[in-house]
């Protein structure tokens, strides 16, 4: 079985429940990180969503898992836009058969991942 594995804020491979789970299974696994265009965005309060600081922890989180995944010759897909169709647009692309991620705890993380598992 081919899976989309939605890499979200659990960006490590040594504890990451969905990639272990897809690894013990045999499946082929197509981890994908989505920066969504929400991240763009002010909160209501208009607060900064993100600062430079955990941008930059972002960035060096995303090369490290790069860089697990390519010790297993796995890459790790990186897109930007709306996450719905871009996990649809990846899922016909790659013929994959399931959508896997972990769940989060943030509202707006779990509306989404709640518009994910409706659409699939």
């Amino acid at each position: 079985m081919r899976v989309i594995l939605w890499m979200q804020r659990d960006l490590r491979l040594h504890d990451h429940p969905a990639f272990a789970l897809a690894e013990a299974g045999g499946h082929e696994i197509l981890p994908v990180f989505i920066w969504d265009e929400i991240e763009n965005t002010d909160w209501s309060s208009g607060f900064n969503r993100w600062s430079e600081r955990k941008k930059q922890f972002l960035y060096e989180c995303l090369q490290d898992l790069h860089y697990q995944l390519s010790l297993l010759q796995v890459p790790l897909l990186y897109r930007e836009g709306n996450t719905l169709q871009i996990l649809k647009r990846l899922v016909g692309l790659h013929g994959a058969d399931e959508v896997w991620y972990v769940h989060t705890a943030g509202t707006e993380e779990r509306e989404r991942q709640s518009r994910v598992e409706s659409s699939f």
